[in-house]
């Protein structure tokens, strides 16, 4: 019964990717007076120029979803495969800057292979070298993370395991401390 689920987990989360438009642009409608050429800065960056973005876990449906804040221009790309998939965006005027939305429906990587409870700490692999968990929630289901992986760049995030659905997403900005704060302080599972 969990692989029937997990399929239909994985179809819905394909159909949605599949039927949202992942395409390389921005998630806002642009107004004319957008000019791709003029796009702010990270040190420019002011919290009116962001847009909220909302993602429905279940295709179809307003919720569960996820939504959160990215700045506005940052170009949207499709990412993953297999179990998992999401989006980036990336800052056009430096492609070192960008936010990732990740989703994965593997229930082996959400649940302690000891205890058999939900632990977000196993979504990308427990004990991975350059890779920090802070604020680990009481039940295991939300926490912060540092990821030092990739070299001269350090991502900031926050994974969330939604254990009715069950589904792990994640957030993370690759950039600077400054910069990933008040992106993340937006991220919200809506239920």
């Amino acid at each position: 019964m969990k692989k029937i689920k997990l399929s239909i987990l994985f179809l819905s989360v394909i159909c949605l990717f599949t039927l949202t438009g992942f395409q390389n642009q921005p998630i806002h409608k642009k107004k004319s007076s957008d000019n791709p050429n003029t796009l702010q800065t990270n040190s420019q960056l002011k919290k009116s120029s962001r847009i909220l973005v909302v993602i429905p876990l279940v295709y179809g449906e307003s919720k569960p979803a996820i939504k959160f804040k990215v700045p506005s221009g940052w170009r949207r790309e499709k990412i993953g495969g297999g179990s998992a998939g999401g989006y980036d965006w990336v800052n056009p005027k430096n492609t070192h800057q960008k936010i990732r939305f990740l989703m994965s429906g593997t229930v082996g990587a959400m649940q302690n292979e000891k205890t058999g409870k939900w632990d977000v700490t196993g979504i990308f692999g427990g004990g991975t070298e350059g890779f920090k968990w802070t604020n680990i929630s009481s039940d295991s289901l939300k926490a912060d993370f540092v990821d030092t992986r990739i070299t001269r760049q350090t991502g900031y995030g926050t994974a969330i395991i939604v254990q009715s659905f069950p589904v792990a997403v994640s957030l993370e900005v690759w950039g600077t401390k400054k910069l990933a704060k008040p992106i993340l302080t937006t991220f919200q599972l809506l239920q």
